[in-house]
């Protein structure tokens, strides 16, 4: 049932994810999650464009199985959008979580 289960006629969800609101003119990090395409292909491409030497984004980048979590500016949120789209990557969903 896709992550729902049926109890009496209501479904409940087994995975929540709380989403925070991205203000464009915020200031400071946050934690803003990419959601990429096949991160098993992929990963390597990612950990050579994202976390290289001189990559600007060196030291903020955390991989995960089905993505990657960005230390970010919410300024930078389309400029690192553009460059993965730029790169081949396919980008499902750009949010920032509670964590």
């Amino acid at each position: 049932m896709n992550g729902l289960k049926r109890v009496v006629g209501v479904k409940f969800m087994h995975d929540t994810l709380l989403i925070k609101s991205i203000e464009p003119e915020s200031k400071g990090f946050r934690n803003v999650f990419f959601q990429i395409g096949d991160m098993r292909t992929q990963g390597d491409r990612l950990l050579d464009l994202l976390n290289g030497s001189d990559s600007p984004y060196a030291g903020r980048c955390m991989f995960r199985f089905n993505g990657i979590r960005l230390q970010l500016e919410a300024k930078e949120i389309p400029t690192v959008l553009a460059f993965l789209l730029d790169a081949g990557m396919e980008v499902y969903s750009v949010y920032e979580p509670y964590i």
